[in-house]
């Protein structure tokens, strides 16, 4: 292991010759002749040159020396910087000279590669234009073989409806034909048949005549008969007073007249039945010739209302009710609607209507009515009997239509509702009811009676 001087390391030879030859390099001296490592150092003293390691020292040209030195490392490190600064530009330089030689081969191969799309976009459309051609010529020979085939379908049904056309003609001549033939067969046959006819009918004319001259007297004769059964079977029950199952089913079929009137018959045993009715009534006031009298004036005005009820139920072709004041109430209600008898009542009432709706206030178009109430207080029973159940559905304020009742007819407006009392005002129509009506009938019938 090399030994150590003063804590520094022995160099060899070798290490020391270089190590000298760079501080000699340093100092501007040349090489110095003589061993390395047989002086040793000596500390220098005083300004004269002094030798270290066999080496001579010069401060003052050191100093120069050094300063040289330094002048010539920034002149190197200057160099050096534009030597750098150059390298950079130049390899800003060649950098860019890259990029753009790389941005034209860039553009080169887009122009390239976009001529390339061109081209074959340029075949792309060709190839469509060609396959667009070719679809349109395979269009038009089918076109052309369909229009053939239509033309040869064509040509097949005009050569089908000529050759139908000339076999109707063949036809409609040879049914002509067939017709004429028949027609003259049926004219001879006709002509034939009509001169049977004649003898026929003149045979049988004159068979007719003998026949409906025997017939319309046996007729005759059978009516006569048959009149004089009815009038001899009913003046035997009317004689006999004869009243049991067998007359009166007889006389379900068979009217047996108890009286004639201009407006019909009345059967004998419904005055039979209105004479009982009326009997079981108590004329105790009256004599026994009075009672008798009234209870036939009463039986005979009861059948012939009854009679009367039944010509109106009929005209008016309601379906009668179970109990008897119901059909009566049906009755009175169409004889009040009844136009032909009650034609003024309701050209009032109408007229009524119209000059309310024309906003009218009551006390101006009462003077049209019979009967006119100014808030009339009536409890709920009471306003339902009079003006019927319409006064329930009616809203306060507003003013009714015509209400149909026994008497006559009923405009109103009501007022207020307090529990069951109702405050109304009203106007009253009086029409002819069913009652005026039976008298008026009454009193313009014609009675033949046969009881009496």
């Amino acid at each position: 292991m090399p030994k150590s001087l003063d804590g520094m390391k022995k160099l060899k030879p070798e290490d020391l010759q270089k190590s000298r030859q760079i501080i000699l390099d340093f100092i501007g001296e040349k090489k110095a002749g003589g061993k390395v490592g047989d002086e040793s150092l000596a500390p220098i003293r005083g300004g004269g040159a002094k030798k270290l390691d066999g080496i001579t020292i010069n401060k003052s040209k050191i100093k120069e020396n050094a300063k040289s030195i330094q002048q010539d490392r920034a002149e190197k490190e200057e160099q050096a910087a534009r030597e750098d600064w150059q390298k950079r530009i130049k390899a800003e330089e060649e950098k860019k000279e890259q990029e753009r030689l790389d941005k034209i081969k860039k553009e080169e191969e887009r122009l390239k590669i976009k001529e390339a799309l061109t081209k074959q976009e340029a075949e792309r459309k060709k190839i469509i234009e060609q396959e667009k051609q070719y679809k349109e010529q395979q269009d038009q020979e089918k076109e052309r073989l369909r229009q053939a085939e239509q033309d040869k379908i064509k040509a097949e049904k005009l050569k089908i409806a000529e050759e139908k056309k000339l076999l109707k003609e063949a036809l409609l001549i040879e049914r002509r034909a067939e017709k004429e033939k028949r027609k003259l067969a049926r004219a001879k046959k006709i002509k034939k048949y009509r001169k049977n006819i004649k003898i026929k009918l003149s045979a049988f004319l004159n068979l007719s005549r003998i026949f409906c001259k025997r017939t319309a007297a046996v007729l005759a004769y059978l009516l006569v008969l048959l009149l004089a059964f009815y009038i001899a079977l009913s003046f035997i029950i009317i004689g006999f007073k004869i009243d049991n199952k067998l007359t009166r089913k007889i006389a379900d079929y068979i009217t047996i007249p108890a009286l004639i009137t201009n407006y019909g018959i009345v059967d004998y045993y419904d005055y039979q039945d209105k004479l009982a009715a009326a009997a079981r009534q108590n004329y105790q006031t009256v004599s026994a010739a009075d009672a008798a009298v009234k209870i036939k004036q009463q039986a005979c005005q009861w059948a012939i209302n009854n009679l009367i009820y039944q010509k109106l139920v009929a005209k008016y072709r309601l379906e009668l009710a179970a109990s008897a004041s119901g059909n009566k109430y049906n009755l009175a209600k169409q004889v009040i609607l009844d136009d032909e008898i009650n034609q003024v009542s309701l050209a009032r009432v109408q007229k009524i209507e119209d000059l309310l709706k024309a906003s009218k206030d009551f006390s101006e178009v009462k003077k049209f009515g019979d009967g006119f109430g100014e808030r009339v207080y009536l409890k709920r029973n009471l306003a339902e009997s009079k003006f019927s159940q319409a006064i329930n559905s009616l809203p306060i304020g507003q003013i009714s239509s015509k209400i149909v009742t026994a008497s006559g007819f009923y405009i109103i407006e009501k007022y207020s509702e307090s529990g069951d009392v109702i405050a109304v005002k009203y106007i009253f129509v009086k029409a002819k009811t069913l009652d005026d009506y039976l008298t008026e009938k009454q009193n313009n019938l014609k009675v033949f009676s046969l009881v009496d």
